[in-house]
């Protein structure tokens, strides 16, 4: 199974996917795993990311374009590794649903 992490903290990966039952895994083909940073996938020279909420207010977002760079970037990798097929995509957000059993049940039936 191939996993793609795309994330501004790549490196904060690091630690979890080489300890325990993730690094077994790793280690034994069963989960081949690859971190993207969005900022690889910037045009301007600050390698800018952030913007502002659409109608204003505190905070920052992410901008779409290194998003969706990134995004046509790993579907492309994974075109070039053998992948056919469209990839499952998920958005962690505060205001998805919940991460639990059941729905990593349901994402290990999904065609890989």
């Amino acid at each position: 199974m191939r996993i793609d992490v795309m994330t501004l903290f790549p490196a904060m990966f690091e630690g979890f996917l080489n300890e325990g039952i993730v690094r077994l895994a790793r280690r034994d083909g069963l989960l081949d795993v690859h971190t993207h940073d969005f900022r690889e996938c910037t045009t301007d020279r600050h390698r800018s990311v952030d913007d502002r909420p659409f109608g204003g207010g505190p905070g920052m977002v992410l901008t779409c374009d290194p998003v969706f760079r990134c995004d046509e970037l790993i579907v492309a990798q994974g075109r070039e590794a053998g992948f056919s097929g469209s990839p499952l995509r998920i958005m962690l957000s505060p205001q998805g649903r919940r991460l639990d059993m059941p729905l990593l049940e349901e994402f290990a039936k999904a065609p890989c």
